[in-house]
């Protein structure tokens, strides 16, 4: 039984928006193997990136469909989400970063996996924090807000590097560019989450439109941004 009545519209709303981002990248992953199989080995990196990209955000969108339907017969769902939220957002951030990685510095080896191994290193750490850190934390700005914040700047360290190369491939900076595009399109939604202005002020009662509104940002924010990375693959390819 839902633990309260409203929970189901809430469960409803989260688990269709849950339901598309993850049949969207679904195809998406499957997109370089049906319609741009690379032809070359030098090739395959640039696939395997994007179906790697594909499946960790369908992986995410797995994770916040199951949690969004346990939320809705727990009474004690929102504090567990508040938890596990820190270790989603890292997630997120380290799925979307390391194919950036990969494309701002094509040709560029030792960038490529030095970047990765340490964009790596710290959100296996930051998670492990995220995780441990006890359930009677009170502190107003919780750990685990500075551990995804610090992740979220670490990620924008190659973006700037990019930028700062002289000799910076155009195509190389649309994919810098929409990335940090959704970096600002996750800050929106997370304020607008945290803020909750239409719960605040009372102008809705009995549901969660903060939570729906920063879901639908998100989404669109991966949407545009995955098709960065796959024209990205694309113009490698050819």
């Amino acid at each position: 039984m839902l633990s309260h009545p409203q929970n189901a519209r809430d469960c409803v709303l989260e688990t269709t928006i849950g339901a598309f981002g993850f049949l969207y990248f679904i195809f998406y992953a499957l997109q370089p193997l049906v319609f741009h199989f690379p032809s070359t080995a030098e090739h395959i990196p640039g696939a395997v990136v994007v179906v790697g990209f594909g499946v960790g955000i369908t992986l995410w969108y797995v994770n916040l469909i199951h949690r969004d339907a346990l939320s809705g017969f727990q009474s004690d769902g929102e504090r567990k989400e508040h938890k596990t939220g820190h270790v989603d957002c890292i997630f997120l951030l380290w799925t979307t970063t390391l194919p950036t990685i990969y494309f701002l510095f094509r040709g560029q080896m030792v960038l490529q996996i030095w970047y990765a191994l340490t964009f790596t290193m710290v959100a296996i750490g930051d998670t492990w924090e995220c995780l441990s850190y006890g359930k009677t934390t009170k502190a107003a700005f919780r750990p685990g807000s500075l551990q995804v914040t610090s992740v979220g700047l670490l990620a924008l360290i190659p973006t700037i590097h990019a930028y700062a190369e002289p000799n910076s491939v155009p195509s190389h900076l649309t994919v810098a560019v929409s990335f940090g595009r959704l970096m600002i399109g996750g800050i929106l939604g997370a304020a607008l989450y945290i803020l909750r202005p239409l719960e605040r002020m009372e102008i809705v009662r009995d549901w969660r439109p903060s939570l729906h509104g920063a879901r639908l940002i998100w989404t669109w924010c991966l949407v545009k941004f995955s098709k960065s990375v796959l024209e990205a693959a694309i113009d490698h390819l050819h």
